[in-house]
């Protein structure tokens, strides 16, 4: 189809005729298609605007850069600017020598692209390129360099920032460059405190840019930094708090107690404060001031305001989740200090002290239990807490109560429940008077609250109580049975035999998931039914069980993963690339198994067959198959042209 014909389909009224012809222009000679490409990234449909991208990316090379930037600086036309800016992230790998020339253009606004398009880049050329210009003269240009050369993660990014930071003076740049001094801290980079973040200090929003940097430092001097701060801002006292936390998470080595309850001089006044402020703030902000308070040692105030009479029920319930997930030195504050709390603390407490291993306490866990189970409107989202965080030693006991309790909990906390059971697995003795309550009061929405506390029986009792589920009209249901039958119950492997063959889709995918600890011809069967199924999603599913087994030999997954690499739909196809170069040994064997996905009938297949091949050209096979590849399709060409 000629230039003419396609320039008469773009401008039609229906959108599947300008998708076709967008998708053609690919065809068309670069220098005759430019302006028709113009019109097909303008067009006000998405579907026609990805399409003429596909098509101008095959075969990009460093020749078109001048007309992206042409598009690029086209402020009348949002739709092409935005689709340049897109085509050239997407091939920056091919047009890098391009773009790095480009950020020393004359023309701000050019520089400033080049720094988004080089984000996270780790090539020399182009964080060489970066670091030239967090020195360029404009501001704006400047902060996008740094964000972007955070983005790398490279020692080199961390110091290249920090010599710059350390002499600039407008608050909107600093605040910009400790933010990216911050990310690279939270990408495991130690970060330098010392002196130089003094100057910042006095600027309220600079102030909370030091106090976050510092938290992200993995610097246990950032302590003493954070305490100076903190005696002379106490109204920073959050901000404080949160990255004295985060810093006792990343640090292996940190200051005990009374060092730090010394540099944190926590006053019933200031507590005071904390406590008023809590009304309005959120969850997660109470909880890191009570993290806080533990850590240095002054948590007797803040508790017994957050205690008093004028906070209400739900407010104690933000302490008890705090003790749901509370350190040993939290938890033997509160055993000393009981007297001082509310029921509702103490019985949180008491939960959280389960991991204690002393009879006394386990004890008072189940009478407290026996509280909250039975006492407290919200004792539902109180066990939930608890039963997530762990904690609850397993007891017959607690069993008997949460069976009494599962017909009113809600569905997170019979999940929450369920967790428990089957973490527990067979340290929870099985008990058929247990089973029998159970089974007489769950219902379909909890079929894996049943099926994961029987887990420690007999595997026929299982069956057997899985049976209601296993036929219920819901798929929903079905599929949840299926997940949990399917890993122990082998021995029985034509119990799931339907399953394979269920209507739905969720079903058969469950059915598939559920033999990933399965050995033997059995599951070499269902596997390979599974390969042949009409849906794609279940196909796919298959190709990552495969990759899960480990009684599987990597022979024996390799013969299936090579199947799926024909299989027709792109989306499983990739899949089983993308598996391959996780399982194999080498880099070699990797590619030479990927050969025959280099013939498949989809062209995005092809594509990333060869991205993954292209690491592996010096071996000779390799070489020879995608430079036949290459012969075949313009996208693989560009990619073997710009490696060779």
């Amino acid at each position: 189809m000629d230039s003419a014909a396609l320039k008469e389909l773009l401008s039609s009224s229906d959108e599947n005729a300008r998708v076709n012809a967008a998708a053609r222009l690919r065809f068309l000679p670069r220098d005759e298609a430019q302006e028709l490409f113009a019109v097909a990234l303008s067009d006000s449909a998405v579907r026609v605007r990805k399409a003429a991208e596909e098509s101008f990316k095959i075969g990009i090379s460093s020749k078109d850069l001048p007309l992206l930037f042409q598009w690029l600086g086209n402020h009348e036309n949002a739709n092409l600017r935005t689709a340049a800016f897109e085509m050239l992230r997407d091939c920056r790998d091919i047009l890098l020598s391009g773009i790095v020339a480009k950020s020393r253009s004359k023309d701000s606004e050019i520089r400033k692209f080049c720094a988004d398009l080089l984000c996270g880049v780790t090539d020399a050329k182009g964080v060489e390129a970066l670091k030239n210009l967090l020195e360029d003269r404009d501001l704006n240009v400047r902060v996008a360099a740094a964000e972007s050369l955070a983005a790398t993660g490279l020692p080199d990014a961390k110091d290249a920032i920090l010599k710059r930071l350390k002499v600039l003076q407008d608050p909107y740049e600093i605040f910009s460059f400790m933010e990216a001094l911050r990310f690279l801290g939270e990408k495991g980079l130690k970060l330098p405190v010392g002196k130089w973040l003094n100057r910042f200090v006095q600027n309220a929003v600079l102030r909370k840019a030091v106090i976050h940097y510092l938290g992200s430092s993995r610097n246990a001097s950032a302590v003493s930094c954070l305490a100076d701060i903190f005696n002379q801002y106490p109204e920073d006292i959050l901000d404080v708090a949160r990255s004295l936390v985060r810093l006792k998470s990343t640090l292996k080595s940190f200051p005990a107690g009374k060092e730090l309850a010394r540099k944190f001089k926590l006053k019933k006044n200031v507590a005071e404060i904390l406590l008023e402020k809590a009304k309005d703030m959120k969850r997660e902000e109470i909880l890191d001031i009570m993290n806080f308070a533990i850590l240095t040692s002054n948590a007797r105030h803040l508790l017994s305001l957050a205690l008093s009479p004028g906070f209400t029920f739900e407010d104690q319930s933000i302490v008890a989740e705090f003790f749901a997930t509370a350190g040993p030195s939290a938890l033997q504050w509160a055993e000393e200090r009981t007297d001082m709390l509310s029921p509702v603390v103490a019985a949180a407490a008491a939960l959280s002290m389960g991991m204690m291993k002393s009879p006394t306490v386990r004890k008072k866990l189940v009478n407290e239990l026996k509280h909250i189970l039975t006492s407290h409107s919200v004792a539902d989202y109180l066990l939930t807490a608890y039963l997530q965080a762990g904690k609850i030693a397993p007891s017959p006991e607690i069993a008997e109560l949460l069976c009494k309790k599962c017909s009113s909990l809600s569905e997170e906390a019979m999940e929450a429940a369920a967790e428990y059971f089957r973490s527990m697995g067979k340290k929870l003795r099985y008990s058929p008077r247990l089973f029998k309550r159970l089974k007489e009061i769950c219902t379909g929405r909890c079929a894996v609250f049943l099926a994961y506390f029987v887990e420690g029986g007999p595997p026929e009792k299982v069956r057997e109580a899985l049976e209601i589920f296993l036929k219920h009209d819901d798929p929903a249901i079905r599929a949840k049975a299926v997940e949990v039958l399917g890993p122990w119950m082998e021995e029985y492997p034509d119990s799931l035999a339907p399953f394979f063959n269920d209507e739905n889709e969720d079903v058969r995918i469950s059915a598939i998931s559920s033999i990933s600890r399965w050995k033997g011809d059995q599951a070499r069967r269902y596997l390979a039914c599974a390969l042949r199924d009409e849906s794609e999603m279940v196909r796919a599913r298959a190709v990552d069980t495969a990759a899960m087994m480990k009684k599987l030999k990597l022979k024996e997954k390799m013969n299936i993963l090579k199947v799926a690499l024909s299989d027709p739909s792109p989306y499983v196809a990739i899949s089983a690339i993308a598996t391959i170069k996780h399982i194999t040994q080498s880099r070699e064997e990797a590619c030479l198994s990927l050969i025959e996905a280099l013939y498949h009938p989809v062209e995005d297949v092809v594509v990333e067959a060869a991205r993954e091949m292209s690491s592996c050209l010096e071996h000779p096979k390799v070489r020879e198959a995608l430079k036949e590849a290459a012969q075949r399709n313009e996208r693989v060409r560009a990619i073997v042209d710009n490696l060779l």
